[in-house]
Order: C-alpha cells, then structure tokens, then sequence
C-alpha cells in the first residue's frame, strides 16, 4: 500500500477531449449523453479553470511538501520519497510512501532511464499474473513501458486488473499523464485544479488558497497530453477513457419460476468456495503477518473471521478488532455485546487458534481531541453521517485497546497487524439494508435490483474513499473481500432471489445466502440472527455527536459542543 500525489504548476487546459473515447458507452444517461459522461461533471467544472495564475512562494513550497509528506507517511511508513521532473517554467512532482506488504521491496515512485515515471497505490489479486515473490507495482511498470507502444495498450492493461488501485503514470514518450483507481473506487484519489495548479492525492492536503480537491470519479481512466511547453505555461489537453460497461444481472434472473425450489443448502456450498478464494487471493503472503478484521460481531465480519480461520495456518493469531464509544465510561455498546457472542462462538468452533479480540474504547475526550484531523482525513466527504463513521473507522483501525485473556482480564494491547479484513460490500451485493426491504415491497425484484444498483454505483463517492483514508492512516491495508471481482461477477450471475429471501423477515431472509453458509460451514449463530446494524449505531459514536440528520453538512466547533457529554 502507498500514499501518492502529483504536483504540476502552470498548467493551461486547453480544451477537453471527451466524446472521442466514448462512442462505445452505453447511452442510457439523459439527452444520450453517456451515462459515464454524467458521472464526471464535477470534474469537468474542476477543471474549466479561469487560467489565473498564482505563484506558490516559497514559504507555500515548503509548508504544502512537508504536510503532504507527514500525510502521506502515515499510510507508507516504510519509505518516503519525492522525485521532480524539470518541465519548462515548471516542475512535475511525484511523491510516494510505501507500506511493504508482497515480494521484494521496492522504493516508489518508479521509473526508469527512458523518463517514465509511476505512482502505484494498489494490489493486483487477478487479471495479470503476479508471483508470491514479485512486487505486483515493478511488474506493472515494465509491462507498462516494455510491453505497451499506444495509447491503448495501456489502457487496455488497466482493464485487465482485478483487485484494488489508484495511480499515476507519466509516460514520457507521448508526453501524457494518465491516472485513475479501480472502477469500485476501494483506492482513495482526489484531484485539483487551482490557480492553474494540477494537483492528484490519495489525502486532501489542505491551504488556505491552493487546493479544491473532489473525489476522483470511477467510470474511467484520465490523461493529459502535454502537447507544448512555452516559457510560461504548460498547455495541456484533457481526456476522459471510459472503461469498459460494468456487468449487470440478467433481467431473467430477477422473475422467479412458480416451481422454482431453492436448494440453499447446495447455494452456500457454492458461496463459500467463491468467497473462501477471495480471501484466499487476499492473504498471499511471503511472510506471515498477523492479520486483523474489523470486527463488529454481526454477520459479514464474523463471516470474514471464519473464513481466514480456514485459510490460514493454525499457529497465526487473528485480531478481532471492536470499537465502542461512551461519554460516561459504560462501553456496553450493541456492537460490544454482538462482538463477544461472536467471539465465544469463534473460539469454541475453531479452538486450535488464538484469537484476539481487541477492545477499542473511545472517551468522547479522545473523540474531541482527534475530531479536527479525522475531519481533514474525510475531507472533501463532509457529512454527519461522514464524520462519524470517519471516526469510528479511524479509532478501530488504530487498534489501540485491551486483549480480553481467557480467563476474563484485560491488558493493554495495540494490534501489529498490517492487513486489515473489512466487510464493505456485503450489504450492497446481498440485500442487507433495511431500504432494500422497503424497496422490494414497493416493486418486487427489479426494484431491489435497482436499489442494489444505486448503491453500488455510488460506493466509490459515498464511502470507499473516505474509508481508504481513515483506515489506511495507521499503516495498515484494508481489503475487502465481498469487493472481489470474481466473487461479485459469481453474485450477478445468480438469480436475486438466490441470494436474498425477502419474504422472511429481517435478521433472517435478507442476505439469506451468507446466513445458511455461515451456519453450515462455521456453526455459527448468534451472528446469523442479526439483522443490518450500521457501525455509527452499533458502536454508539452517533450517540456522541447531537442529533442532525445524517445528511446534514457537518459544521465541527472548536468548543465541541456538537458532543453530548
């Protein structure tokens, strides 16, 4: 995993070529424009800058590079480095951290002696052959500049990735800037454009004139062309490559027969060879690592759990890791209690392995005190429902608690596991939220396909960037293996109402597919039982905060009196 950002002052846009890429597309958006061109509207205001000019000063040089630094070294402690490119009257400026997790290490940001350079944030699970003992990064670069002569051999080598990434590739020969993430978005990257300053960051670096970043959008891959160079500007061109149209269920798939029996049994048979593999493909690694899971004890974490416990070797400890949040000390949280069920159900079904539940208990003074960064964390994500789901990923992610010992005691404990397993996905893949009930007794199956194809079209804005940023900033890697490209194309490829039941009533019916495969495969069921609860609640923290709607632009005060103390 890395921290990644670019610098490129002076630059003048010079127009914006967008419907070249895009006569492929679907049409489906409206007036027929294609839906993907929609979708990047806010870039495109971005980027119609009015090419005014503001110098950085030396003192803005010197104060933005060492705040981007200290950001970008909390994800990648294991190295830092910034490599600049003389370009006319200006500098191109490429900054890495890396955190060291597959094959041999290797500094970023990568290049070469032909003038290449590349910011790799990411991991390659599938789609390019990577062996346990390559760094998945090299390999891309030097089939990126050994292998690839046009334009579309490089994009179409993007296309063929299968697993979590944002990046930046300067290919030196067509003097073009491409960058991007994953079509999911599981990788965190913003871009701004400023005063004729172009800037891409995994963290929103923050100055009171030189930045106005936005999420990047995920509907395709970004370059600029820098056709020409004068002795005060670099002029630029834009362009926008769609990536190819996402997958979709069948629409066959959404009426179920009259005699259609559904055999759940040989359904989670299925389900758990699929999703066994995911996590597979996820724990490749040449050395063991301890491994966490962001444990809330409700089905998709304790799923998860199980799931490593039959993959890894028996002698590797797992971390549980539960967060709770009191003002009055008392940490008995829903969360809380549905983590320790799930957790006695771990240990007397998978005894031969030490597993350590971490509790992870936050004061609403902690919480006063590490709101204002937690909130830049989020930032250009700027909610009520952001802030504190920001923190309460932060707080689990940083995993500084106490181990609960078998006989009942407490020690201090901070978790040294650099992978983190998260269950993102689950609900928007399997029917987990209550909406998804609500939208299926208003118009049937297609309704709810509809619903779980919003929500998965918008993952990537309202939630996985801005957990990628919280997550990620005490140096370990989140994965996510409901997110796997293999497993999700396994989900579309079944009927709806094979994966769901909604007939049955919550806790029960919605994601009906996991709950048999849980109680089959793991013996599970406390965790089985537990209907959709989101972490802001479970864990208490939205109870920390006064009421506001989720949607509610948050406003943090210095005095913190937004907190119910």
């Amino acid at each position: 995993m890395c921290g990644i950002g670019l610098v490129l002052r002076k630059l003048k846009l010079l127009g914006f070529d967008l419907k070249r890429e895009s006569k492929n597309t679907s049409s489906d958006g409206l007036h027929g424009v294609p839906l993907c061109l929609q979708q990047i509207d806010e870039i495109i205001h971005l980027l119609a800058d009015h090419h005014i000019p503001v110098e950085w000063t030396h003192n803005d040089d010197v104060e933005i590079f060492a705040k981007w630094e200290k950001l970008l070294s909390r994800r990648g402690p294991d190295h830092f480095e910034r490599k600049d490119i003389q370009l006319g009257p200006s500098n191109l400026s490429f900054l890495s951290s890396v955190l060291h997790l597959r094959g041999n290490p290797v500094q970023q940001p990568l290049s070469d002696n032909s003038g290449n350079v590349m910011l790799w944030n990411g991991e390659i699970f599938g789609g390019i052959p990577v062996d346990i003992d390559q760094n998945d990064g090299q390999l891309l670069f030097n089939r990126l500049t050994q292998e690839c002569t046009t334009k579309q051999d490089i994009l179409s080598t993007f296309n063929l990735i299968e697993g979590p990434w944002a990046m930046v590739f300067y290919h030196k020969l067509s003097e073009t800037i491409y960058f991007g993430r994953d079509p999911l978005g599981r990788r965190s990257l913003m871009v701004s454009y400023k005063n004729m300053n172009f800037s891409i960051s995994t963290l929103a670096v923050e100055h009171d004139t030189q930045f106005e970043w936005i999420e990047l959008p995920t509907t395709g891959l970004y370059s600029i062309q820098l056709p020409s160079i004068t002795s005060r500007f670099i002029n630029g061109t834009f362009a926008f490559h769609p990536y190819p149209a996402k997958a979709t269920r069948s629409n066959s798939l959404l009426s179920p027969k009259v005699d259609d029996q559904v055999d759940w049994d040989a359904l989670a048979t299925l389900m758990y060879e699929q999703l066994k593999g995911s996590v597979e493909r996820r724990l490749v690694r040449p050395d063991p690592e301890t491994v966490g899971v962001l444990f809330s004890g409700g089905i998709d974490s304790t799923v998860l759990a199980g799931m490593v416990g039959h993959v890894l070797p028996d002698d590797e400890d797992v971390d549980l890791i539960n967060v709770a949040f009191s003002s009055t000390g008392n940490f008995d949280t829903p969360d809380r209690r549905a983590g320790l069920d799930s957790y006695y159900e771990l240990c007397e079904t998978q005894p031969n392995r030490k597993w350590n539940l971490v509790l992870v208990n936050v004061s609403v003074q902690d919480l006063c005190n590490y709101r204002p960064y937690i909130h830049s964390l989020n930032n250009p994500c700027d909610t009520l429902m952001d802030i504190t789901i920001g923190c309460a990923l932060w707080f689990a992610s940083k995993a500084d608690g106490y181990l609960l010992n078998d006989n009942g005691t407490l020690t201090q404990y901070v978790s040294k596991s650099k992978i983190l397993l998260v269950g993102s996905g689950a609900d928007e893949q399997l029917a987990g939220y209550s909406r998804h009930r609500t939208s299926y007794n208003r118009g049937g199956w297609p309704e709810l396909q509809n619903e779980l194809d919003i929500d998965m079209n918008r993952l990537w804005k309202r939630n996985l960037g801005r957990d990628d940023r919280t997550l990620s900033d005490h140096g370990r890697e989140t994965r996510q293996p409901f997110l796997d490209e293999q497993f999700s194309q396994f989900l579309l490829n079944m009927p709806l109402y094979h994966i769901c039941d909604m007939e049955e009533g919550p806790g029960i019916g919605d994601k009906k597919i996991l709950r048999v495969m849980a109680k089959n495969y793991f013996k599970f069921d406390t965790s089985t039982k537990l209907a959709k609860r989101a972490i802001q609640f479970g864990s208490r923290i939205a109870k920390q905060f006064k009421k506001g709607k989720g949607t509610d632009t948050y406003v943090p005060d210095a005095s913190g009196s937004e907190f119910t103390l």
